[in-house]
C-alpha cells in the first residue's frame, strides 16, 4: 500500500483519459451555462439558444482534446 486512500488520484493528468474528457465537458457546460443565464438577464439574448451553443461547443472541445490526446 502507499499509504494513499484507494482511488483517489493526485492530479488532472493522472486521471484516465475518458474522466478527463467528462470533468473538461462537465466544466465547460456548468461556465457556458452561467454565462448564456447572465446574457440572457442583462441583454434578453434566448436562453435555449445559449444552452444549445454551450453544450455543443463543450462537446467540440472536449471531442478535440479527446481526439489530440488519445
Amino acid at each position: 500500500m502507499s499509504g494513499q486512500p484507494m482511488g483517489r488520484l493526485d492530479s488532472f493528468s493522472e486521471r484516465p483519459l475518458s474522466s478527463r474528457v467528462a470533468l473538461i465537458n462537465m466544466g465547460l457546460d456548468v461556465v457556458g451555462i452561467a454565462v448564456s443565464f447572465a446574457l440572457y438577464l442583462l441583454f434578453g439574448v434566448n436562453l435555449l439558444l445559449g444552452f444549445l451553443v454551450t453544450i455543443i461547443a463543450s462537446a467540440v472541445i472536449a471531442g478535440g482534446y479527446f481526439l489530440v490526446n488519445r
